[in-house]
């Protein structure tokens, strides 16, 4: 399992860095999980204390749900966001995308 929080706009920069982990694993014979990617990472410490299911931590909270539930069953991360019923954000190769709360504009104006 990884859990990955990159200061990019859009989680999706962050794919081949979990891509390569997964290729890692099979090279090692570990079995690859899954993983969590969360855009807009420059966010996480400043809405620390905002709801867990507001606006700003919704997305965030959902895949790292999905995370957990995945890790207590020893289940993979797309079976976990079956569970957890966050299935709009998989993508192939059991990596869930937590985008950034707020517009690409605002985020470079807040954290950039």
């Amino acid at each position: 399992y990884a859990l990955c929080a990159t200061d990019s706009h859009d989680p999706a920069d962050a794919l081949a860095a979990l891509d390569e982990l997964d290729r890692r694993c099979a090279d090692a014979g570990i079995p690859w999980r899954g993983g969590v990617i969360v855009g807009g990472g420059a966010l996480i410490a400043r809405t620390a204390k905002s709801p867990r299911m507001g606006t700003l931590r919704r997305w965030r909270s959902e895949a790292t749900d999905a995370l957990i539930a995945a890790v207590r069953l020893g289940a993979s991360v797309e079976e976990g966001a079956q569970i957890t019923r966050d299935t709009t954000r998989v993508r192939k190769g059991n990596i869930i995308l937590a985008r950034c709360p707020i517009p690409k504009a605002a985020y470079r104006l807040l954290c950039h």
